[in-house]
């Protein structure tokens, strides 16, 4: 794909969006504000976004695709076959916040704003996930296991249910890594 000066802009609009979406949710997240961020005009961003859903519906591709990236690439240097896209699923999903990588339920999830777009997105990828577990898995109960509490720490944290630790949310996460592997039985 060819890299012009609109589509680098673009793809500034929606790196500043997904930052601003992480830091103040999607209330904070205006065309008015997201243009004062990237230091342009409202009539620039116009440009490329003439609503807040048509930048929400982007800004969730965007993610989902930085997700779907991350995921890939420690599928890919995992050497161990058995439970490879559960654990990549496991490491991309606790440390996207982190990383900068975020969920499409970022989109879906932020105060009540609730895109269907993203959500065809997650459910897309849930359904590829089971499918590649039930390859990877003799028995893939256990891997839609790990997925699930995977999420359900991804929701502690992005709603701050439990006061869990950087410490325990490490043990945590090795935990959940090592019921992927062979010896684990799942």
């Amino acid at each position: 794909m060819k890299i012009t000066r609109s589509t680098s802009t673009k793809q500034h609009v929606l790196d500043v969006a997904v930052l601003m979406l992480l830091e103040n949710g999607a209330n904070a997240l205006t065309l008015e504000n997201v243009a004062h961020r990237c230091g342009i005009s409202k009539g620039g961003l116009f440009h490329h976004y003439a609503s807040k859903e048509k930048l929400m519906l982007d800004v969730a591709e965007h993610i989902a695709r930085a997700f779907e990236r991350a995921t890939q690439s420690l599928m890919q240097s995992d050497p161990i076959a058995h439970g490879r896209s559960a654990r990549a699923y496991v490491h991309t999903m606790l440390s996207g916040a982190r990383n900068g990588i975020g969920d499409p339920r970022l989109v879906i999830g932020h105060n009540g704003v609730w895109v269907d777009h993203a959500l065809v997105h997650v459910r897309q990828r849930a359904d590829e996930a089971l499918a590649v577990d039930h390859i990877e898995h003799a028995e893939p109960v256990g891997a839609l296991a790990v997925r699930l509490a995977a999420d359900g720490l991804w929701l502690s944290d992005h709603y701050r249910l439990y006061p869990i630790s950087d410490g325990l949310r490490a043990d945590l996460e090795r935990y959940l890594v090592a019921m992927t592997l062979p010896e684990r039985g799942i």
